[in-house]
């Protein structure tokens, strides 16, 4: 998957579109992207004014500590450096709230649990990968559905153009389905 921007930060009315049976599908799509199921994963080829490389999330059966909760991995290299990063929470999709740990990797440096103090802090910058895409997905427009191959395969998706951070800024597109874990199966531009 090709795009040109950082997915976690990524992860913005409904356009007027015609008929109000569409805005409903749109708003059902939109509510079941944070599907995945623990073990399910999803990885994605990203391509980026910085470089290029590779991402990953995935629910863990089970992460870098025995704690109790799910464990959401996103993961990936960029230009030939790898990171992890894992957030235990009390269940999926979780909510900055609910996340009582997170494991950083960083490179070939040993693996860190962020300290309570830091992690406590942290909570209020936090975004979670799902809330951020389902509210990308409700307040964009909706642009059809279409047949989309990308090297998991071939999926019916839905084709969503968000809106712009600002004037200058030409939004990008996003092609959403249920049919994956995470609910991306490819974007396009500074979505």
């Amino acid at each position: 998957m090709s795009r040109r921007f950082s997915l976690v930060a990524a992860l913005a009315g409904l356009f007027a579109l015609p008929g109000a049976g569409l805005a409903q599908d749109l708003a059902s799509i939109c509510s079941e992207l944070e599907h995945a199921d623990v073990g399910e994963w999803a990885e994605y080829e990203t391509t980026t004014p910085q470089g290029s490389g590779t991402l990953r999330m995935a629910l863990l059966p089970e992460g870098a500590a025995p704690d109790e909760g799910q464990w959401f991995e996103i993961s990936g290299e960029m230009n030939g450096q790898a990171s992890v990063v894992q957030v235990l929470a009390d269940e999926w999709p979780y909510t900055p709230d609910n996340v009582s740990a997170v494991v950083v990797k960083m490179g070939s440096r040993p693996a860190m649990r962020l300290p309570e103090q830091m992690l406590g802090q942290m909570r209020n910058q936090m975004r979670t990968p799902a809330g951020e895409l389902a509210r990308v997905c409700a307040d964009s427009e909706l642009l059809g559905t279409e047949s989309v191959e990308v090297p998991a395969g071939t999926f019916d998706a839905h084709r969503i153009r968000p809106p712009s951070e600002s004037a200058e800024e030409e939004s990008g597109e996003l092609w959403l389905s249920t049919e994956v874990p995470f609910g991306i199966v490819k974007s396009e531009g500074s979505a």
